[in-house]
């Protein structure tokens, strides 16, 4: 799998719970923005490591 793959799976999977989250949480205590905010914090514990950005590295 490349990561090209993992990166449509991963807007697949989003596309689909943003499509069938709403009906879910309808009769729960939630709100969606409460929802996406756990879910941005799961990922956030992922052990993915993010690249480091040198923001004053010139341009080639």
């Amino acid at each position: 799998m490349t990561l090209s793959d993992v990166v449509y799976v991963c807007l697949g999977l989003g596309a689909l719970g943003a499509a069938v989250l709403p009906r879910v949480v309808s009769r729960r205590p939630l709100t969606l923005p409460m929802v996406f905010l756990a879910a941005g914090v799961l990922i956030e514990l992922l052990p993915v490591g993010v690249p480091a950005v040198d923001p004053v590295r010139e341009r080639l």
